[in-house]
């Protein structure tokens, strides 16, 4: 599986979510800086599988509310 699309879905993600970088990598602290952020999305920097894996955990969304869907469950993916 090839990691490019890593990037782009990160931002996307980030975005739909109302996050600035500073606020996902705040939410990922102490293993994440706004650089670090802004790396991997343009594609400077990949992170192991092993990250990806264990930052399932979603973060605060922008607006404080808590984490995940506010019913509960889990967000289904999307990725097909």
């Amino acid at each position: 599986m090839k990691a490019e699309w890593f990037g782009p879905r990160l931002r996307e993600l980030r975005e739909r979510a109302g996050l600035t970088q500073q606020q996902l990598a705040d939410a990922c602290a102490p293993r994440m800086t706004r650089e670090g952020v802004a790396q991997l999305e343009t594609g400077r920097n990949r992170p192991a599988w092993a990250t990806v894996i264990a930052s399932r955990a979603r973060p605060p969304r922008a607006s404080g509310s808590g984490r995940g869907r506010s019913d509960g469950r889990a967000d289904a993916d999307t990725d097909g």
